[in-house]
């Protein structure tokens, strides 16, 4: 959604501050200065002072920051307000800086100009202006103003395409008018962004056939239509300003010879005073059409300066049908109401009208604007005989084709009779005709001239029905009457609409496991070349379009001419493709039908892990990988492996719940003691596959040994153990033994009566016995017969395991426990507490 708003500016050119405007009104010209005109309250108004500088910014949405359009900084230097306006308001009006300092330089003198003149020779409008813009700066003019074209090239780094040639009187000729002189004789078209001056060749716009204006939405103000025809133009060259004519060839001569007179301000040649009188002379034998649209900007509808700028060619939409039209002016408004656009496409005219009356280098239709020659013209009225008017006008061909641009044109061949003899009957000489055209409810125009008798226009617009006629010109210039008028209508192309691709095909689809584990598929898509339209017609492709479904979203993938396009995506993905074409005139084919496919995954993998080393204490086996396939490697694709025991070589099999990670580590797996087990590893790809498990290799479960324990080695308050044999007890034991809190059974080699008493109460506490204690190289281990919790001290941390699992651990002073539940924490020099249905932080101390 287009929205404006205007900033303060700086004497110095740097951005101030918003200012709040009620209404705001941006007129855009065609290489002419804009114009605004804001709306503030009184109360805004004292604290503006005039002249001053503001400057327009822009936006079409919120994600889409503010930014200056052309034509964006203005000195506001008129105000008015309305003492009956009860709402307390003042307005503004402010025109272009760069175009309001243009007015205050003057061409200015310098060595070898005489007679008040001031002559360049052979220069590029490039050139001259940078001489006058460099001396005015150097005396201290404008000095915020710069300039991006130079002596060369133009403001878009092309090079002037010719020199020319002017004069102009130093000190009475200001800046602007030396800008509008170049810019009415089709030397430069002009703009400016903030205080940069940019000049470049005519028809540097952009051609944007898309942009539609008078669509659905918009409203069409009435057209304007001027003929403001003239047969001979009157202009003066040289330094003494000698005045010559020339004919206006084409433009209707139907009310008799119509004069015109040009002053071109002491141009210095008669070639180049010729040359630059061509916009007048063209101005004067066509018809000149202005059309008007207005629009409130939306999504849908395009927006001034991001969809289109000044010099644009557009499609507008007009009774008679589409045509491309050039841009050349807008008129943004912003009201309480919102914000409304409107642009004028179209020939000059009004903004022509408003140029003649400023500049000296101009034309004007009956009437000389200035000059100082006073030699007149001969009086051209032909004295030869009129030939008779042409006859047999015909349509000889009509053949369509598609423009460059994507329009839809027809070749049409127009043929008559000879003319031989004129009006009075006598023999006449004729060696040119001219056809004239026209459109429904337009005035014809001239079309061509030629000296056979046929002639061919090839871009007639298709099915857009045009009115033609012809006349004849003798050797001397006596033009006949026209001949009857026939209408023709242009064919139409055939369709342009390319056929929907074909053969399009999923022809490679592989994966590989990447360094990081994961598994991606390469898929190639391929499809066939589209050489013709619908119709059989043959057409361009420039770019195919692949896209892409996944999870229900479609996205293109490949925006290119190439038909075979390579993707990547994750394992097992479902995928959809479809492909369509677009050729070079801007039209789209229709999708193929979608193509199916699962992103492959890479094949199983088959080496086996190396088999398992085994060593075994304390009622324990422990097995150990070492982290390698049997090929001696380790592909990125192995998750992990799972151990699996049994009591026999065949099974069946029981599986740790914690397996051994990518790069190996060991097990325990708590066996019988005396009894053997079978252990083998069964390695898990990353995509959860399983695959060639390990050689089963076994051990017998060994428990504690002699070699186990050294003498005097254990030193503790109580053992635990199934039964405990000493050949005798230390002098320091004690006189009395008391057994009667232990659950265990202890065998005495010696005084076994003594014990007698208590062995019986210690035999009834064994059907208690409830919990376990482990000592091995892992460290020691708690536990409790029947419950999945255990806690183990290991040499480099504490660990609580569930089912086998670690759910909680400390090491090096961290705690690591997913879930920690506690009514008081104590953080640094805080504590976290209760505090009736919630929780306080207080600081301590």
């Amino acid at each position: 959604m287009l929205d404006i708003r205007l900033r303060r500016y700086n004497d110095n050119g740097t951005r101030s501050r918003v200012l709040k405007a009620a209404r705001i009104t941006h007129t855009d010209v065609d290489s002419a200065s804009p114009v605004v005109e804001f709306t503030v309250s009184e109360q805004v108004a004292g604290q503006l002072d005039a002249p001053m500088l503001v400057g327009v910014e822009y936006t079409t949405g919120k994600v889409t920051p503010w930014a200056p359009p052309r034509n964006d900084l203005f000195v506001a230097k008129a105000e008015s307000s309305d003492s009956t306006d009860q709402t307390g308001t003042v307005t503004f009006t402010g025109i272009g800086f760069n175009a309001w300092l243009l007015q205050y330089y003057r061409v200015w003198w310098v060595a070898g100009a005489s007679d008040g003149n001031r002559v360049w020779t052979n220069v590029t409008p490039g050139k001259l202006l940078r001489d006058i813009i460099t001396e005015g700066q150097g005396g201290g003019w404008a000095p915020l103003l710069t300039v991006d074209f130079t002596n060369t090239h133009d403001s878009y780094g092309q090079p002037w395409p010719e020199t020319l040639s002017q004069t102009f009187r130093y000190f009475t000729t200001p800046l602007s008018q030396v800008v509008e002189s170049l810019s009415s004789q089709g030397y430069i078209e002009w703009w400016s962004e903030g205080t940069i001056l940019r000049a470049v060749k005519p028809g540097s716009g952009v051609s944007r056939p898309n942009v539609m204006l008078g669509g659905p939405g918009a409203t069409r103000a009435p057209a304007k239509v001027e003929f403001d025809v003239f047969t001979h133009l009157l202009f003066p060259y040289g330094e003494d300003g000698y005045w010559t004519h020339v004919a206006n060839p084409g433009a209707d001569d139907r009310f008799g010879t119509l004069y015109a007179a040009m002053s071109q301000a002491g141009t210095p040649t008669l070639a180049a005073a010729t040359r630059n009188a061509q916009p007048a002379l063209k101005e004067g034998r066509s018809m000149k059409r202005e059309l008007a649209y207005e629009w409130t900007p939306t999504d849908v509808l395009p927006s001034p300066w991001t969809g289109f700028n000044i010099g644009d060619i557009v499609t507008a939409r007009t009774r008679r049908g589409k045509s491309l039209q050039r841009v050349i002016g807008t008129v943004i408004t912003k009201s309480e109401a919102g914000v409304t656009a409107r642009a004028v496409v179209g020939s000059k005219m009004l903004t022509l009208a408003a140029k003649t009356a400023r500049r000296a280098a101009a034309a004007s239709a009956g009437s000389i604007i200035a000059g100082n020659g006073d030699a007149m013209p001969r009086n051209p009225n032909p004295s030869s005989p009129t030939p008779v008017a042409p006859t047999g006008l015909h349509v000889e061909s009509n053949v369509a084709r598609w423009a460059s641009d994507g329009s839809a044109v027809a070749k049409v061949k127009f043929a008559w009779n000879e003319v031989s003899q004129a009006l009075d009957l006598s023999n006449i000489d004729v060696d040119r005709y001219e056809l004239w055209i026209r459109e429904a409810d337009e005035t014809s125009r001239f079309a061509t001239r030629t000296g056979a008798l046929s002639v061919t226009l090839d871009s007639l617009r298709s099915e857009t029905p045009v009115w033609v006629k012809v006349r004849a010109l003798s050797v001397k210039g006596a033009r006949s009457a026209f001949s009857d008028e026939i209408t023709v209508t242009p064919a139409s192309p055939l369709s342009i609409v390319p056929k929907t691709p074909t053969g399009l095909a999923l022809t490679s689809n592989t994966a590989a496991f990447q360094a990081d584990g994961s598994s991606l598929a390469t898929l190639r898509v391929q499809w066939d070349a589209v050489v013709e339209s619908i119709d059989d017609l043959p057409v361009t492709i420039e770019r195919y379009e692949l896209r892409m479904l996944d999870d229900g979203v479609r996205t293109p993938v490949s925006a290119s001419p190439s038909r075979d396009v390579t993707i990547t995506a994750t394992s097992g993905r479902a995928l959809s493709f479809a492909v369509r074409a677009y050729t070079t005139l801007g039209v789209w084919s229709s999708f193929t039908a979608q193509v199916d496919a699962i992103a492959a995954s890479p094949d199983e993998l088959t080496d086996a892990p190396t088999e398992p080393t085994l060593t075994t204490s304390l009622g324990f086996v422990q097995a150990q990988w070492n982290g390698v396939l049997t090929s001696g490697d380790l592909p990125a694709g192995v998750q992990h492996v799972l151990v699996e025991y049994a009591a026999e070589a065949a099974g069946p099999w029981t599986r740790l719940a914690v397996p051994l990670p990518h790069g190996g580590g060991s097990a325990p797996i708590r066996g019988v003691v005396g009894e053997e087990m079978f252990v083998r590893f069964v390695p898990v790809d990353t995509l959860g596959r399983e695959f060639t498990p390990s050689d089963v290799v076994s051990i017998v479960v060994a428990g504690i040994t002699g070699p186990d324990m050294e003498a005097n080695s254990v030193t503790a308050n109580s053992i635990a153990a199934g039964a405990i044999e000493v050949q005798h007890l230390s002098n320091g034991l004690g006189a009395q033994i008391d057994l009667g809190e232990n659950q265990v059974i202890i065998q005495f080699a010696a005084d076994q009566q003594a014990l007698s008493d208590q062995l019986g109460e210690t035999a009834g506490a064994v059907d208690e016995l409830s919990a376990w204690f482990r000592v091995d190289v892992d460290g020691a281990h708690v536990g409790a017969e029947g419950s999945p919790f255990q806690t183990h001290v290991k040499p480099d941390r504490f660990e609580i395991t569930d089912n086998g699992v670690v759910t909680s651990y400390w090491e090096g002073g961290r705690m690591v426990v997913p879930v920690l539940e506690t009514t008081q924490v104590v953080l640094a020099q805080h504590k976290f507490e209760p505090y009736g249905d919630g929780t306080v932080v207080r600081s301590i101390g």
